[in-house]
């Protein structure tokens, strides 16, 4: 587990989102019957590029938590144009609240505050944040440890292993370990605080922040009258109301063994309704140390690098939950697959093994989603 920070390939490597026949980050903008010709994001009165690509379609991209693509896709249905362009500024202001009280890269949000906090004192925190910890917590419980996001000390190190191109010691591994689990953070609701009990405990909540930001999105729009849409962080989505192809949300798996230059060739597709959807891998990230690919998902209980799931996509009816266990199976395994199927509402799929000698594990009712089947007849 990492913390996952994405570039725009995420989603057209990882998560190829499909509508009317084609990818929708690889959909072409072009100009359309906006409030004012189509010319708002030209004259930068907003830090993201808002477009009508039809009369009832209005998609918005930019960048959230730093690098962090993110596209929004508003279907306003009955409201006005001003409406929709409205929802889709308060859609951002979401992104941008979320941003600035859980970034652990800005030096004046809430989550770095605690980070540089001594041990012992209370770090007032936004409400929110202080929700999302909570959250962080019972997950980490749950995934029994495969997801915990004060593994940042070892984030940070495998990061700096893949910059130098020198592995790890085990001293050194075994140094980050000691700073990370949550049991060194105790979180108070009454007073609104959290407490760290070693001065070296980082939290880093990449995992989670952008399903979470996700599903506050998804719930801006709907608030403000949209009739269907789509959200996009990072590569983690979840679709609301009909969508453009026989009422359905097409959501392509891409295949991991897929060569880069052939497009994010797809192994199969989902059709989805009101679900979540996020996929977690070691095909479009990692680190080459030694001549050697290393995933950038670390298992925090061992430490090192998760490379035994190439792939993992998780089906959710909100998006944080989603995002944690796409995350926490990459490090779980086959075994993981039990937790799900124990689950209301949640269904995975995983592509184990290696290239060539490749196969799909699901729990049962993945396959209902699924537009045909998983094919990985390419590798």
């Amino acid at each position: 587990m990492n913390d996952k920070r994405l570039d725009l390939l995420r989603l057209i490597l990882a998560l190829a989102v499909v509508a009317g026949g084609a990818m929708v980050l690889m959909h072409r903008m072009r100009g359309g019957p906006d409030a004012d010709g189509g010319q708002a994001a030209e004259r930068g009165r907003t830090p993201y590029q808002l477009t009508w690509v039809s009369p009832d379609e209005l998609q918005v991209h930019g960048r959230t938590m730093g690098p962090i693509p993110f596209k929004l896709i508003l279907f306003p249905g009955e409201a006005t144009v001003d409406q929709a362009e409205r929802a889709a500024a308060d859609s951002y202001a979401v992104l941008d609240r979320i941003n600035r009280h859980m970034s652990a890269y800005l030096p004046d949000s809430d989550l770095s505050r605690l980070n540089e906090a001594p041990a012992g004192r209370a770090v007032t925190l936004d409400g929110e944040l202080l929700a999302l910890l909570e959250a962080a917590g019972d997950y980490t419980a749950r995934t029994d440890g495969a997801f915990d996001p004060t593994a940042r000390r070892l984030f940070q190190l495998w990061a700096a292993a893949g910059r130098t191109d020198r592995l790890p010691t085990d001293e050194q591994i075994a140094g980050a370990l000691a700073m990370t689990g949550w049991r060194h953070l105790a979180l108070d609701r009454p007073s609104g605080t959290a407490v760290k009990a070693i001065d070296t405990l980082q939290v880093d909540l990449g995992a989670i922040a952008k399903g979470y930001a996700v599903d506050q999105v998804i719930e801006a729009m709907r608030s403000a009258g949209m009739e269907a849409g789509l959200a996009e962080v990072g590569g983690e989505v979840r679709v609301f109301g009909p969508g453009p192809r026989d009422g359905a949300w097409l959501l392509g798996i891409t295949d991991p063994f897929a060569s880069a230059d052939s497009g994010g060739r797809l192994a199969g597709t989902l059709a989805v309704t009101d679900r979540a959807v996020a996929t977690s891998g070691n095909y479009y990230r990692f680190s080459v140390i030694g001549g050697r690919r290393y995933s950038h998902i670390i298992d925090p209980r061992t430490g090192r690098p998760a490379d035994a799931v190439p792939s993992v996509t998780v089906i959710a009816g909100d998006c944080m939950t989603a995002d944690v266990w796409a995350t926490a199976l990459s490090v779980l395994g086959p075994e993981g697959l039990t937790k799900i199927e124990a689950m209301d509402g949640v269904e995975a799929m995983m592509i184990i093994g290696r290239q060539g000698n490749a196969h799909v594990l699901q729990t049962p009712g993945f396959a209902a989603y699924l537009r045909g089947e998983i094919d990985l007849s390419a590798q």
